[in-house]
């Protein structure tokens, strides 16, 4: 696990990197024990650890979107030349896509 605790003051803490597109959901096990002299005891509780996305990741076209395409001339505006596809492993917004056109002539 990628947490540690502190013994006495219960605080939890990474020890190592997060990666939500690895693991986005922890659940750990938390176990408190007294110093009793005669009979020591414990208690525990479950603690869930979410770790939120962070855009890390970029958008990657997909390996069927052929890049180029041979267009008559006299094809009729709005014809459809092309469809590409996109994914991103990010969640939520952060893996939202957006195409856009850049003039390359």
């Amino acid at each position: 696990l990628p947490f540690d605790i502190d013994p006495s003051a219960g605080v939890i803490r990474t020890d190592s990197s997060l990666d939500r597109e690895r693991t986005d959901i922890y659940q750990l096990t938390i176990t408190a024990t007294d110093d009793g002299s005669v009979m020591q005891l414990t208690g525990s509780t479950s603690v869930v650890v979410e770790v939120l996305d962070r855009n890390d990741n970029s958008p990657q076209f997909d390996a069927s979107s052929t890049p180029s395409r041979m267009v008559r001339e006299d094809s009729a505006v709005g014809d459809s030349v092309l469809q590409l596809t996109a994914h991103d492993g990010d969640d939520g917004t952060n893996g939202e896509i957006v195409f856009s056109l850049l003039d390359a002539t």
